[in-house]
């Protein structure tokens, strides 16, 4: 069986700054601050992308 490629639902802290243009102290900033929801496998802190999603539309809901 031949599969298509898989996205990404979990992305780095870098990953995820990349993915909304903004500094990775930015970002570590909006987690510290509880807008942004993070997991943790290891010791590597990982973003879903729906978290982004809901932090977008966190902010277009504010800036309306």
């Amino acid at each position: 069986m031949k599969t298509g490629p898989v996205a990404k639902r979990l992305l780095s802290v870098i990953e995820a700054a990349q993915a909304l243009s903004i500094g990775r102290s930015t970002l570590y900033s909006e987690i510290k601050a509880g807008a942004i929801s993070t997991c943790t496998i290891g010791d590597r802190r990982l973003i879903s992308v729906e978290a982004l999603d809901a932090y977008v539309r966190t902010l277009e809901q504010a800036n309306s």
